[in-house]
């Protein structure tokens, strides 16, 4: 199954967020130059809490956890996760990259928050890219009570339906309660461009890599869209 839109496109989805949060939170400004100014501290302020949450996690899995997994580590409690991510700290180096009222409209208004953490969500998985984007997302979702089919539409690996990775991330993904009733983009990290967009229904893929008989596997992958 393909689309023939960009309502999956990471780059697109969130240019539009950010349009979205300055039009709705940020004061009118009539002159074109102060307009840009806040589209790139904004996304100044986005970028710093995508790259965090990858380095701090990246810093946990390599020195402390015994499996090095970030599957593992979505498994643990809210908590815990938001302990390693840090917020305190990453709000002090959000002042240095942020206006003022970028960071009085974080501290104190929730739902301005919440928007720039979901486009937060959105730069994680497309930084993180194809084997590794969805993983950080997840733990990012799970902190922040995003939903959790937002990591694993993109979470495509190489592609194959028979990467053991993929098998290990959707039984998480399952496991942390995920609907099965959401689509898998395959190839969006693929540079070819055609099949970016390719579609498979997570439910037919569930039961794809949870199919044990090898002869008959081959034959229900036929059944599949590509």
């Amino acid at each position: 199954m393909s689309i023939f839109t960009n309502t999956y496109d990471l780059d697109e989805k969130i240019e539009k967020q950010i349009r979205k949060i300055i039009k709705t939170y940020f004061k009118k400004k009539k002159k074109m130059e102060d307009k840009i100014e806040d589209k790139i501290t904004l996304k100044n302020m986005i970028d710093e809490i995508a790259e965090n949450h990858i380095i701090k996690f990246d810093m946990y899995t390599n020195s402390y956890s015994n499996e090095n997994d970030l599957l593992e580590i979505a498994s643990e409690n809210k908590k815990f996760i938001l302990d390693i991510f840090d917020m305190n700290k990453l709000i002090k180096i959000l002042e240095t990259v942020s206006t003022k009222e970028e960071i009085e409209l974080f501290n104190n208004n929730d739902e301005f928050r919440r928007e720039v953490l979901y486009t937060s969500l959105l730069e994680i998985i497309k930084i993180g890219g194809a084997n590794k984007g969805s993983e950080y997302g997840l733990v990012f979702a799970k902190a922040f009570n995003f939903d959790i089919s937002i990591p694993m539409t993109y979470a495509s690996y190489d592609g194959s339906l028979n990467n053991p990775r993929l098998k290990e991330f959707v039984n998480k993904y399952i496991e942390l309660g995920g609907s099965k009733y959401v689509y898998w983009l395959p190839n969006y990290f693929s540079k070819n461009i055609k099949n970016r967009f390719v579609m498979e229904e997570l439910e037919d893929v569930i039961s794809y890599i949870q199919y044990d008989l090898s002869e008959d596997k081959k034959s229900y992958y036929k059944k599949l869209h590509w």
